[in-house]
């Protein structure tokens, strides 16, 4: 677009200037005060001038009609596009800068209901694991008491057949210490008679 702009500029500069070579280098200075006294309607290349003009503004025109309006509208539809894109990122940013700070503006509410949350999982965790020590001990108890239980049946099972050891060591002591001759033959005696009543 701004190369045809030059090209007509060129162009016309170029069709002007044969008008102006086609003037006389010196005037003499009645002329000059003739023509002004006449108006410019003793100049008889005048009509050229103003075709040449009409004929430069009516291609100027056209060509600012034609290529202009295209490129002012192509323009345009670029400007409006990049509002439009700049909108649409400051909206963005906006909205990004919005999230952010509401965030941030709950980030203290954040922490404190992670803190209140760690505080009720310690909390539960505590309690698990008392309620788990509590029935290992209970089981350690239960055990305990049962291994004591089955101790004790056998000490007394055991103290049961040493009192019933010495109790027998005691009797035959207590028959060995009273076994005299005389109580061993009335014993022989009493037996070979027992023995003679059944036959």
């Amino acid at each position: 677009m701004r190369r045809l702009l030059r090209l007509s500029l060129v162009a016309a500069v170029l069709s002007l200037a044969p008008v102006s070579a086609q003037e006389p280098a010196h005037q003499e200075p009645a002329h000059e005060a003739k023509e002004e006294a006449h108006g410019s309607h003793g100049d008889p290349m005048i009509y050229w001038k103003w075709a040449n003009f009409a004929l430069l503004a009516f291609g100027l025109g056209y060509m600012l009609k034609k290529h202009a309006g295209p490129f002012f509208a192509g323009r345009t539809e670029e400007i409006r596009k990049g509002i439009d894109e700049a909108a649409r990122l400051k909206a963005d940013a906006d909205a990004r800068a919005a999230d952010v700070e509401k965030r941030l503006a709950s980030l203290g509410a954040e922490i404190e209901a992670l803190k209140s949350s760690s505080r009720t999982e310690m909390e539960q965790e505590a309690a698990r694991i008392r309620e788990e020590t509590a029935q290992a001990l209970a089981k350690i108890r239960t055990q305990a008491e049962l291994e004591i239980a089955t101790a004790a049946k056998f000490a007394r099972q055991e103290l049961k057949l040493y009192v019933a050891g010495l109790a027998v060591q005691l009797a035959e002591r207590r028959i060995q210490a009273g076994m005299t001759p005389d109580v061993q033959n009335g014993l022989v005696t009493g037996f070979v008679s027992d023995l003679d009543r059944v036959h």
